[in-house]
């Protein structure tokens, strides 16, 4: 009477960026304040004109462009014009027909944690669609940068141990540092638990004279 389903149908696709991107633009379209977080975004090749034609209107900002069916950094690269978007795109291997990818506006000026880039993984278990159960662990993983972040510029485009937070990419930065105690407060490791983030963030916004309030994180 009961089965276990170890993945719900369809669950996968929600974690391609192009159908994940599809996704947020149709609720943006429904809740416009709560998705505003999302960057404006575009999908390659399909609205690459589109693209290029805010490059122009936008002279030295930066995209971040992502193969739909890419992993652990591959492919990935910044452009801050549409020339350089174009030399970029073409001299990848795999464009071409049935490429695809997301482009998005890259934001300039992130949340450091000790003058580096981290990204946040966070685990959710569904259980049931209908009606909706989730169940968010208490922990989670941040994983960090290993050079100093700059603002982009043509300089520092090509920099992945700068602007990309994937393991697989720092794990060979001869700046990556192994976790000895990862919940110690003054850990440097690249990898740390989201509990030993949330504390780091706190002390570093006190020294700023800011209260950090981790229940709107």
């Amino acid at each position: 009477r009961h089965a276990w389903a170890k993945k719900l149908p369809g669950m996968s696709h929600l974690c391609d960026k192009v159908n994940m991107a599809l996704a947020i633009r149709t609720l943006q379209k429904l809740w416009p304040e709560r998705f505003s977080f999302w960057p404006r975004s575009w999908l390659l090749p399909t609205e690459l004109e589109q693209l290029k034609r805010w490059q122009g209107k936008h002279r030295g900002s930066t995209v971040i462009v992502k193969p739909a069916d890419g992993s652990l950094g591959d492919g990935i690269f910044l452009a801050q014009s549409a020339a350089e978007l174009d030399s970029k795109l073409f001299a990848k291997p795999y464009h071409g027909e049935g490429f695809c990818a997301l482009a998005q506006k890259y934001l300039p000026s992130p949340l450091l944690i000790g003058g580096l880039k981290f990204d946040l993984r966070l685990y959710v278990v569904v259980t049931s669609t209908d009606p909706l159960l989730a169940y968010v662990c208490r922990e989670g993983l941040a994983r960090f940068c290993t050079t100093a972040y700059e603002q982009p510029s043509a300089a520092n485009l090509g920099q992945a141990y700068m602007h990309l937070t994937n393991y697989s990419l720092n794990k060979r930065s001869s700046g990556f540092v192994q976790s000895t105690d990862p919940f110690a407060v003054d850990t440097l490791a690249s990898k740390r638990p989201l509990s030993t983030l949330l504390k780091q963030i706190e002390a570093q916004e006190a020294r700023s004279g800011r209260v950090f309030d981790e229940h709107k994180f």
